[in-house]
C-alpha cells in the first residue's frame, strides 16, 4: 500500500505495484494541505497529519478515522508511527517533539527545542522522523545542529552512547531512513548530501551527492541499494552504498573488512560475525594478521561481533512483507517508472564492487532520472465534432457538430473556410441555411433547435476569441449576432438549447445569452470548462410531448476539479445541470469515470438525464435516485465484441434504449464528411449479473432501465410549476410505468417458468398499476400455483385499500384548498366594499336621510351577504376537515356558492342589487 496527500488536504491510499486507488473515495481530508503520512507495520493503520495541527489514525482499507490527536498551537512538519503501533511521534516547525499513545490518544511526552526549527509557511520544509525497525527501540530526529538525535524509547532521552550522529551534514536534514535490519541509518540534507551511518558506532560509513535537496530515502528490502528522491523531481537508485571498499572510509574500523548486510536478519548477521571472528582466530594462530585479531577481540569485548548495541536488546524479524511508508504528496511521483530501475538492479549489483573500486573515494554513483511529467488536466471536449482533416478526417472537411437534427461541416477554401448546415429531415426544415464564410477559423459549433452557435480562438490582439450565433428563422432582420470576448479570455466550449446559448471560457466563466443576443447571466466555475451540452433537438421536436417541454431549458456542464489522479491518470471532473428558465442549479457532483479514463462525450437522454461516455467506452447516465448515482448503460468494447467488430464507436445522440453512433474503422477513428456516415443504433443495457444464472437476466436489466426512465419522468413531474404541466407529466409518468409493468410481467412469467416463486412475488411488489397485479394473479392461477396466487391476492387487497386512502386524502386536500380560495375571495370583496363605503362618506357634504325602499342604510349600505361570505367559506373549510375525506359536499359550500337550498341567495347578486 502507498499513501499520498495533496495541497487540497485530501489523503488517498493506493494498491501497489499498479497504484490503483484503494477505496472509492479519499481516506480523509484536512482543512489545509496534507503534510505527512506513516504506515503501521501490518499496513492496517495509517497516521497522517496536515497544516491544522491534527494527526488522524485511519484504518485501511475501511478508511475510518479511529482517533484524532491534536497538537495545540503547533504546525506539524513530520510524522512517524511506531512499528508496534503503540506510539505516534510528530515534529513541529518550532522544533518541538510530540508523542502520543496510539491506544487512547494520551500525551506520552513533549520536548521543546529538541528538533531543528523550520519555516512553517513554506510547503517545502520538512522535519523527518524515523523509528528503529526493531519494535521502535530508538526514534531518530533531525537535530538543531544539522545532526541526528537518537532517542531511547520510553525515556525519550538521547542514547547514553552514540546518541548524536554529527559531522556529516552542513545543512538541515530533510530525510531519514533506517535500514531493514536497523544496523544503518541513511540521512539526507537540503544541499543534496546523503550519508549512511552505522548506528552502533555512530560513524559515517558512506556518502553520496545528489543533484538537489533530498526529500525522501528508502532502503531496498532485499538488496544493498537506496532509492533517493530530490526536490527538483528527480529520483535515483544508489546501488552498493555499503561496498567492501567503503570500509576504508570508516573511522576506527579495520581496512578491507566486510560491512554487515543492511537487510539480512540480525540473527544471520551475528552468525556471520561469529564465523568471521573464528576465521580471524585461525589466522592469528598461523602468525598472520595479529592486529586484526586484536581489533576483533576489542569488538567482542564491546558486543557480539560488532553488531549495534541497539539490536542486541531485542531480536529482529524479517520485514520483507511490511508495507512501504510513503510521504505525503510525493509517493506516486517517486514510484513512477521505478520498475525500469529495479529491473536493472541485479545486473548493477554484480558490478557494484568494480564501480566502487574505480571511484577513488570508493563510492558507486547512482543513476539519476528525471521524474515523469505529471498528467495534464483534460482539454475541452466538443461532443460530436471531429479534428482537423490533418488528423485523419479526410479531405472533405470536418464536422463541427452532429446530432439528430443535422450536422455542421467546415471545409477549407483557399485562405478561409466555409461552414454549411445540413438537416437530416428536409421535409421539416425546408428553409436552407445560407453558407457562412468563416474568417475566424471556428473550431467548434453547437446545433440547436433554433440556430447554430460557433466559437473561435483568438489570433492576436486584433482578432479576439469570438462567439457567433445564426438563427434559422426570425421575424425581424438583424437576428444574427456575435460576441468578441475580452482580451485574454478564450472560448472553450459552447452549447445551444431552445432558450439559451452558453459559452464557457478560459477565465472559468459561464456566459449565458438569449437567442436574440441578450445577456442572461455570467456565472463562475470552479475549474476549467471541459464540455457543455443541451438536450438533443430531435427530442425537443416531439409534438405535444410534455416531457420534451419540461427539459427544453436544461444545460449540462463539466469542468476540471483538479489535476488527474497520479498513477492511474484518471481525470477529476465535476458536473452541473442548470434549468435556465428557473435560474436554478438542478444537481452537481463528481463525474464518474473508468480508471485512467477521460471524458469523451456528453449529452442528455430522452428523459432529460445527463449522460457521459468516457475514453474507455463506458456510457453512464445520472439517476435521480440513489442520491444522484451514475448508472452504467453501455460498455462499448463489449458491445463491439457482440457486434463482431473491433472498430471504435463514435457517439452521436441517445434515442430511447439505444445509443446512436457511427461505427468507424480502426484506421479512421473519426467519421469522414464524405460519404455521409451511417448511424447505427447500439442497444443499451445495464451490466447485470443474475443470481444462480437464472433465466430473466435480460428482463431484469430491462426492468431496471425502465425504472430509471420512470424515475426521471417522476422527478420532472415533481419539479413542474404549472398545474397543466404537472397533469401532462403525470400522464407521461403513467405511460412510462405501464411500459415498466409490461416488462415486469414478462419477468414474472420467466420466474414462474424457472420455479423461482419468491423472486416472482418480489416482482409483483414492483408493479405500479392494479391491473398489472391482476394480470400477475391470472398468470399464477394459469401455472397452478395456489400458494403464490393467495399471496398476490392479499397484496392486491392491500394495494386497493392504500389507493382508496390516497384518493380520500387527495379529495380532502382539494376541498380544503377550494375553501381557502373562496375565503380569500370573500375577504377581498369585503375590503373593496369597505373602501367604496369610505369613499362615498367622504364625498358627501352631509349625511343624507335614507329613502324608503332603498334597501340601504345610513351607515354606508353594508351588505350582510358580503360580510358573511368569508366566515361561511371558513366554516366550509372546517367542515371539510372534519369530514375526514367523505365525498359529500361539506356544509356551507352550497350557501357560499349561492344555492337556493341554502336560503342565503347569491352574494354577488345581492351586491349588484344594493349598488
Amino acid at each position: 500500500m502507498a499513501a499520498t496527500g495533496d495541497e487540497r488536504g485530501y489523503v488517498r491510499t493506493w494498491q501497489l505495484p499498479g497504484l490503483t486507488p484503494s477505496g472509492s473515495s479519499a481516506a480523509t481530508r484536512f482543512q489545509h494541505r496534507a503534510v505527512a503520512c506513516s504506515w503501521s507495520r501490518d499496513g492496517k493503520l495509517l497516521a497522517t497529519t496536515g497544516d491544522d495541527g491534527q494527526v488522524k489514525l485511519i484504518t485501511v482499507p475501511e478508511h475510518k478515522v479511529r482517533r484524532v490527536l491534536r497538537a495545540e498551537g503547533a504546525v506539524l512538519r513530520g510524522l512517524a508511527l511506531d512499528p508496534e503501533g503503540a506510539f505516534v511521534a510528530a515534529a513541529a516547525s518550532d522544533g518541538g517533539l510530540w508523542l502520543w499513545e496510539a491506544a487512547d490518544g494520551t500525551h506520552a511526552h513533549r520536548a521543546r527545542g529538541l528538533a531543528a526549527k523550520v519555516d512553517h509557511t513554506s510547503s517545502e520544509s520538512r522535519q523527518p522522523l524515523a523509528w528503529h525497525p526493531d519494535g521502535g527501540t530508538v526514534l531518530a530526529v533531525a537535530g538543531r545542529e544539522n545532526d541526528v538525535v537518537l532517542l531511547e524509547r520510553l525515556s525519550w532521552q538521547p542514547l547514553e552512547h552514540g546518541g548524536y550522529l554529527a559531522g556529516g551534514h552542513a545543512s538541515s536534514i530533510t530525510a531519514l531512513a533506517f535500514s531493514p535490519n536497523g544496523i544503518y541509518l541513511a540521512s539526507g540534507d537540503s544541499d543534496g548530501k546523503v550519508a549512511v551511518w552505522m548506528v552502533d558506532k555512530a560513524v559515517q560509513v558512506s556518502w553520496q551527492q545528489a543533484p538537489a535537496g533530498v526529500t525522501s530515502i528508502a532502503w531496498h528490502p532485499q538488496n544493498n541499494a537506496l532509492l533517493l528522491g530530490c526536490a527538483d523531481g528527480q529520483y535515483g537508485l544508489w546501488v552498493g552504498p555499503l561496498a567492501q571498499q567503503q570500509q576504508q572510509q570508516q573511522q576506527g574500523g579495520a581496512a578491507g573488512s566486510q560491512l554487515p548486510s543492511p537487510w539480512q536478519p540480525i540473527d544471520d548477521v551475528l552468525k556471520e560475525a561469529d564465523a568471521a571472528a573464528a576465521d580471524a582466530v585461525k589466522v592469528d594462530e598461523a602468525g598472520d594478521d595479529d592486529d586484526e585479531l586484536a581489533e576483533l577481540e576489542d569488538e567482542d569485548a564491546d558486543g557480539d561481533g560488532g553488531a549495534p548495541a541497539v539490536i542486541k536488546r531485542r531480536g529482529l524479524k524479517s520485514r520483507a512483507g511490511a508495507p512501504a511508508a510513503s510521504s505525503a504528496g510525493g509517493a506516486a511521483d517517486s514510484l513512477a517508472g521505478l520498475d525500469d530501475l529495479l529491473d536493472d538492479l541485479d545486473a548493477a549489483a554484480g558490478g557494484a564492487a568494480a564501480a566502487a573500486a574505480a571511484d577513488p573515494a570508493g563510492r558507486a554513483a547512482p543513476r539519476w532520472r528525471p521524474a515523469p511529467p505529471p498528467p495534464k488536466p483534460q482539454a475541452a471536449v466538443h461532443p460530436c465534432s471531429t479534428p482537423a482533416p490533418a488528423a485523419g478526417c479526410g479531405a472533405g472537411g470536418r464536422f463541427l457538430a452532429y446530432n439528430s437534427l443535422g450536422c455542421v461541416v467546415s471545409k477549407a477554401v483557399d485562405d478561409h473556410h466555409v461552414v454549411e448546415v445540413t438537416f437530416h429531415d428536409t421535409a421539416k426544415h425546408r428553409a436552407r441555411v445560407p453558407t457562412l464564410t468563416d474568417f475566424y477559423d471556428f473550431f467548434a459549433a453547437a446545433l440547436g433547435p433554433r440556430g447554430v452557435a460557433y466559437i473561435s480562438a483568438a489570433a492576436g490582439p486584433q482578432q479576439p476569441s469570438m462567439l457567433v450565433y445564426r438563427c434559422f428563422e426570425s421575424w425581424t432582420p438583424g437576428s444574427d449576432w456575435s460576441v468578441a470576448l475580452p482580451e485574454g479570455e478564450e472560448a472553450a466550449v459552447v452549447a445551444a438549447g431552445s432558450s439559451v446559448v452558453a459559452v464557457a471560457t478560459s477565465r472559468r466563466l459561464l456566459r449565458l445569452y438569449s437567442h436574440a443576443g441578450r445577456q442572461l447571466a455570467v456565472l463562475g466555475l470552479q475549474g476549467q470548462p471541459v464540455a457543455a451540452a443541451t438536450p438533443d433537438p430531435g427530442h425537443l421536436a416531439e409534438p405535444g410531448s410534455s416531457l420534451a417541454a419540461s427539459r427544453q431549458h436544461l444545460l449540462g456542464l463539466v469542468w476540471a476539479a483538479g489535476p488527474p489522479v497520479d498513477g492511474c491518470g484518471t481525470q477529476q471532473l465535476q458536473y452541473a445541470v442548470y434549468d435556465v428558465s428557473r435560474a436554478v442549479q438542478c444537481c452537481c457532483g463528481p463525474l464518474v469515470l473508468s480508471p485512467g479514463a477521460s471524458l469523451a462525450w456528453l449529452g442528455f437522454s430522452r428523459e432529460g438525464l445527463l449522460a457521459a461516455m468516457d475514453s474507455a467506452g463506458v456510457l453512464r447516465l445520472r439517476s435521480p435516485e440513489w442520491g444522484g448515482a451514475w448508472v452504467q448503460h453501455l460498455d462499448a468494447p463489449a458491445a463491439r465484441a457482440a457486434m463482431g467488430s473491433e472498430a471504435p464507436l463514435w457517439p452521436a445522440w441517445l434515442e430511447g434504449g439505444s445509443l446512436m453512433a457511427v461505427v468507424n474503422s480502426s484506421k479512421a477513428p473519426h467519421p469522414q464528411v464524405s460519404p455521409r456516415p451511417l448511424i447505427t443504433p447500439v442497444p443499451l443495457g445495464l451490466p447485470g449479473a443474475p443470481a444462480d444464472a437464472a433465466p430473466g437476466g435480460a428482463l431484469e436489466e430491462e426492468g431496471m432501465r425502465l425504472a430509471l426512465a420512470a424515475a426521471a419522468v417522476a422527478a420532472a413531474a415533481d419539479a413542474a410549476e404549472g398545474a397543466d404541466d404537472a397533469e401532462a407529466l403525470a400522464a407521461d409518468l403513467a405511460a412510462q410505468r405501464t411500459e415498466a409493468d409490461k416488462a415486469g410481467l414478462r419477468l414474472f412469467n420467466a420466474y414462474l417458468k424457472a420455479g423461482r416463486q419468491g423472486r416472482a412475488l418480489e416482482a409483483v411488489g414492483a408493479l405500479h398499476h392494479t391491473r398489472s397485479i391482476e394480470g400477475a394473479l391470472k398468470l399464477a392461477n394459469h401455472h397452478h400455483l395456489p400458494s403464490l396466487a393467495e399471496r398476490i391476492s392479499a397484496f392486491l387487497e392491500q394495494r386497493l385499500h392504500w389507493e382508496d386512502q390516497q384518493q380520500q386524502q387527495q379529495a380532502l386536500l382539494a376541498q380544503q384548498q377550494h375553501s381557502h380560495e373562496w375565503a380569500a375571495a370573500g375577504d377581498d370583496m369585503q375590503t373593496q366594499q369597505d373602501q367604496h363605503d369610505a369613499s362615498q362618506a367622504t364625498a358627501a357634504d352631509a349625511p343624507a336621510a335614507p329613502k324608503a325602499g332603498s334597501g340601504g342604510s345610513s351607515g354606508g349600505g353594508r351588505q350582510p351577504g358580503a360580510a358573511m361570505f368569508g366566515a361561511a367559506a371558513g366554516r366550509a373549510g372546517t367542515a371539510a376537515a372534519s369530514a375526514a375525506g367523505q365525498k359529500r359536499k361539506p356544509a356551507g359550500i352550497d350557501a357560499a356558492l349561492g344555492s337556493k337550498a341554502g336560503g342565503g341567495g347569491n352574494p354577488f347578486a345581492r351586491k349588484k342589487a344594493a349598488k
